[in-house]
């Protein structure tokens, strides 16, 4: 038989336009980007715990303190609140007008000066970890939550526990407690974890078991490894921190007996 022309279709059964589509494969349905990172956020709390800016946020003792400023301009706007209730009684315009911008602004400089972080005290030492290094940390663990086997998981909620007690201890560098170990747990937080975690999820999902590298190690063998080796640096570094609370401790015993009278 000659060949066919194009424009006529064959088929082993009778062509029916109508249902031809039906066989069709459905298409994927969208992604939902925000329920996706609300699962993996859900999925990330059940594995490793609460994120760490909750957890430090909650520990620290001026979390939920007013700040002197904020007090300060809560009093502006109410001060220009009864200036504007004042203005309407009387029926000045433009006085309420100018009250009214008042208790905007007042307002506006209560969330400001309490969306900021409390300063640290004269004399004592600033906070280990930053609001935003620890945001960003959580959001790391919430994606990688879903792809690290138990074991891997277990060595992060540890590591977050110990960030969280770090966190809650006036790391002021001495003699015992340097400041190069005060920084070395600044940036386990804000680069070396983060890091790890980023070069680890870089490998594809399928071959992170298998034997990758040099001494018949995998990409999670590999992890496991970096994990063990951040537990006992911060590990060693928070034995000094309490060694040097100690010391701080000793120190002000044997002042009190040197006041003591004979």
């Amino acid at each position: 038989m000659g060949d066919r022309e194009s424009k006529y279709v064959t088929s082993s059964r009778p062509v029916n336009l109508r249902t031809a589509m039906r066989d069709a494969a459905p298409p994927d349905p969208p992604v939902n980007t925000v329920l996706r990172d609300r699962i993996a956020a859900a999925q990330a709390r059940a594995r490793l715990g609460s994120p760490l800016a909750e957890q430090v946020r909650s520990r620290a003792p001026d979390a939920t303190r007013l700040q002197p400023t904020a007090i300060a301009a809560a009093l502006f706007a109410t001060a220009c609140g009864a200036a504007a209730l004042f203005a309407l009684i009387q029926g000045l315009p433009l006085a309420g007008m100018a009250a009214g911008a008042g208790v905007i602004a007042g307002c506006f400089l209560v969330w400001h000066a309490q969306r900021r972080p409390p300063r640290a005290p004269a004399g004592e030492a600033p906070p280990l970890f930053d609001h935003a290094s620890l945001q960003a940390l959580d959001r790391m663990l919430a994606e990688v939550a879903v792809e690290i086997p138990e074991h891997i998981a277990l060595q992060l909620a540890e590591f977050n526990r110990m960030v969280v007690r770090l966190s809650g201890q006036a790391a002021v560098a001495d003699g015992e407690f340097t400041l190069e170990d005060r920084m070395y747990i600044t940036e386990c937080v804000r680069r070396y974890l983060p890091d790890t975690l980023q070069a680890y999820l870089a490998i594809p999902s399928d071959r992170r078991d298998a034997v990758l590298l040099e001494g018949n190690r995998s990409a999670a063998d590999l992890l496991a490894q970096q994990l063990e080796l951040l537990r006992g640096e911060l590990e060693q570094r928070e034995a000094r921190l309490a060694r040097s609370a100690a010391d701080s401790l000793l120190r002000q015993q044997r002042f009190l007996q040197a006041k003591r009278k004979p």
